[in-house]
């Protein structure tokens, strides 16, 4: 946004009368400015500045609109891959709850008298976790992606509002929708994100103390998907972990994790669930299908 209160201070760049006799006079927008100018705009050096700069290189002179949209990608690289950036944010908040979430289940056992093989998190060990794919793409991949299709669909508003000759005022609106949608699907990727690496964690303290089988466990409430539903209860073999499979997360936002099983009635015996009428032994099904009415988070 700051782009476009720049932008006020300069000439307007965006009028109304843009159409004419049907036909819109797209070239008016396309105020020439030096590219000596932009390039004095670079905020650090930074791999993705410099191929950003080197991609339009080429020529002596860019347009006004080609400048306000460099700048906000500009911008964009800062807020998502720049020092205290999105990704490094990300990083750091997610080997946190990698490295607590699996410290907390091995104190867990020591407690509980199960002997484990406590692994050390150091930064290489962190390195290897935290390149772990399980979705198709690498967490930095993910989150470029974010900044790729935010920046497309800015692309597309500005170009829409300089074609129709829409107001700043509208644009800016047009443009808050855009970042607010950029901003829900960031937040649904560094949920899912951290649900997985606690539910990771889980799965390598269970490996570590020699335990073969997991339990899902569902959050149950109004809002439980179908496949947590399904899968809660149901008992998997550690070796056979597969995320999205047999393993949460099951989808974005998922809350449900993953829980120890013991065949043994020692460990077993008088386990109660939380339901709406207080702990209960067992959750009721009606029809193979949770009450959900009973049932609470």
């Amino acid at each position: 946004m700051a782009c476009l209160r720049q932008s006020k201070m300069d000439k307007p760049l965006f009028r109304q009368g843009y159409v004419k006799r049907s036909r819109c006079i797209y070239i008016e927008a396309f105020k020439e400015i030096d590219l000596a100018r932009f390039r004095a705009m670079a905020l650090e050096r930074n791999p993705q500045y410099e191929n950003l700069l080197n991609a339009i290189s080429y020529r002596v002179r860019i347009s006004r609109l080609e400048l306000l949209l460099a700048q906000i990608e500009m911008t964009m690289l800062h807020l998502y891959g720049g020092k205290n950036g999105l990704q490094e944010y990300t990083y750091t908040g997610l080997v946190d709850v990698y490295q607590n979430s699996y410290y907390h289940f091995m104190y867990d056992f020591a407690m509980a008298g199960i002997p484990a093989n406590v692994q050390i998190l150091d930064d290489s060990t962190m390195r290897e976790v935290m390149s772990y794919n399980w979705s198709g793409k690498e967490f930095s991949e993910r989150i470029w992606g974010h900044e790729q299709e935010t920046m497309k669909q800015i692309r597309k508003s500005l170009e829409q509002s300089f074609i129709i000759g829409r107001s700043i005022d509208r644009t800016a609106k047009e443009i808050v929708k855009v970042t607010d949608v950029a901003y829900s699907r960031a937040e649904a990727l560094v949920r899912t994100e951290a649900s997985f690496f606690h539910n990771l964690a889980a799965q390598n303290s269970y490996r570590d103390a020699g335990m073969e089988k997991y339990e899902i466990l569902a959050t149950l409430d109004m809002r439980t998907s179908d496949i947590c539903r399904y899968q809660d209860g149901k008992v998997y073999n550690v070796k056979d972990y597969k995320p999205g499979t047999n393993a949460p997360p099951f989808h974005v936002r998922c809350r449900t994790t993953t829980i120890p099983y013991f065949d043994e009635s020692e460990y077993t015996k008088g386990e109660k669930r939380q339901s709406m009428n207080g702990l209960v032994d067992s959750v009721r099904m009606k029809s193979g299908i949770i009450s959900i009415s009973e049932v609470i988070s």
